[in-house]
């Protein structure tokens, strides 16, 4: 069965700084995404739209606001074989990391 691995806020600040492969994907809606996002991720609202554009090899962290929406979108990713999705199953609000707001970084399908 496809899977991908939970991780808390902590561990994924931990491993963020040091990971070159990892790209940040943001699944909530645009307007959450304006109200306050990681700086380095990428709205992307449906994934199923963008799947086909993304590169296998990285390493995918996907966040909402509480885990659900990432959760499933992680499935999405997991099931067409990519390696290395880590859904971040934790608050965003429980970063240490910045948030801006209203710099939109989309991906588009």
């Amino acid at each position: 069965m496809p899977r991908y691995t939970n991780l808390k806020m902590e561990a994924f600040e931990k491993q963020i700084t040091s990971d070159p492969n990892a790209i940040v994907l943001d699944v909530r809606t645009p307007a959450e995404y304006a109200d306050g996002h990681l700086e380095m991720a990428i709205n992307v609202p449906n994934i199923k739209e963008i799947i086909d554009s993304l590169d296998p090899s990285k390493h995918y962290f996907l966040h909402c606001r509480v885990g659900g929406r990432s959760a499933v979108a992680s499935l999405v990713l997991a099931n067409r074989g990519f390696q290395h999705v880590f859904n971040l199953s934790d608050l965003i609000e429980n970063t240490s990391l910045p948030l801006v707001k209203n710099k939109a970084k989309s991906l588009a399908a």
